[in-house]
């Protein structure tokens, strides 16, 4: 800037385009490159919370079959009886989806 103020108008022009041009050119570069990485990061961030979306619909679906069958579903008499009303009782299958979900949870790597 100091070559325009002393009206050396073609040193000015000489050095903006040979000094300025090419570092902004390497900066433009530079923010392509991390608007990439940024722009991967975030896509396998989101595929990776879309497969845990699913596995949670997943359960959420296996226990509401498993609530509704114990539910309105006629157990047998007896020990079995006995033993599937237990397996089927909206309790223990909250419980047991916990730890399906915690079983998974540490087979993936746990919490990061």
């Amino acid at each position: 800037m100091d070559a325009f103020d002393k009206d050396q108008n073609s040193v000015g022009v000489d050095l903006v385009q040979n000094s300025c041009v090419p570092a902004m050119e390497k900066m433009g570069e530079a923010a392509s490159a991390l608007t990439t990485t940024l722009t991967e990061a975030r896509d396998e961030a989101v595929h990776q919370q879309a497969r845990s979306n699913t596995t949670t619909i997943i359960f959420f679906i296996v226990v509401l079959v498993l609530a509704v069958c114990g539910s309105f579903c006629t157990m047998p008499a007896g020990a079995l009886g006995t033993v599937l009303g237990f397996v089927l009782s909206p309790v223990f299958l909250v419980i047991a989806a916990g730890v399906a979900g915690l079983c998974v949870r540490a087979a993936k790597g746990g919490v990061k």
